[in-house]
């Protein structure tokens, strides 16, 4: 709300501020103060008379001060304005660090699942995409001994992997490793042959896998 401006017919007013407005009074009030010592000082006797008189020259040295300070306030009040307005833009600026921490937390913690899901998951279901399709063709003498061999494998590969809340933080395991790990597994769906894949090439990935995950598995937090 400030400054305040009262346009009168013979002078303008500012007010700057509340200060501005209490120094203002205390300041017109010095006048009616400054009248009535002396007023008193004149109705008493000789002896009486230095009491008024010196609260008279008080008020009157108050109000000087105050008149300078007065004359003063314009250059005060933007110093002041000035220091309210680092201390808002500090304020805002400790909200947008703030915002900012909060985003890239939000932003790191979406790469980490997108890794977790690009990296873990797809390549896992493209694999099992390609055993269920060689499922679906067996005939019921195979079926036994080839779900037996997918269960098998598949378990060594789930046992060869680094434990799942690794995927989800950036260390030990980086985006590179991750990568890494999970192009392994994609390489076997570009196989033709299931039974290549579950007799030679998974085997191989599993045993891979598990010497890149025994490497780093001093580096593993516990969940």
């Amino acid at each position: 709300m400030w400054p305040i401006v009262i346009n009168l017919r013979c002078m303008k007013i500012l007010l700057l501020s509340q200060q501005h407005i209490q120094l203002m009074i205390a300041f017109f009030l010095g006048f009616p103060i400054f009248f009535l010592e002396i007023d008193l000082a004149l109705q008493r006797g000789a002896v009486q008379r230095s009491l008024p008189y010196a609260l008279a020259v008080e008020v009157i040295i108050c109000m000087v001060c105050i008149a300078f300070v007065l004359y003063e306030f314009v250059d005060i009040d933007v110093v002041q304005q000035l220091e309210q307005e680092v201390q808002d833009l500090e304020a805002a600026q400790i909200r947008v660090e703030f915002k900012r921490q909060q985003m890239k937390r939000f932003y790191e913690k979406a790469q980490q699942v997108s890794d977790l899901w690009l990296n873990r998951t797809i390549p896992r279901m493209e694999l099992m995409k390609q055993f269920h399709g060689e499922i679906e063709d067996s005939s019921h003498d195979e079926l036994f001994a080839l779900l037996f061999a997918i269960n098998a494998e598949m378990g060594k590969l789930e046992r060869s992997l680094p434990p799942l809340h690794t995927w989800e933080n950036e260390t030990p395991l980086g985006h590179a490793k991750k990568s890494q790990l999970g192009n392994m597994i994609m390489e076997l769906t570009r196989v033709d042959k299931v039974k290549d894949i579950l007799s030679t090439k998974l085997p191989e990935v599993s045993k891979m896998i598990a010497m890149e995950t025994e490497k780093m598995a001093p580096h593993f937090a516990p969940a």
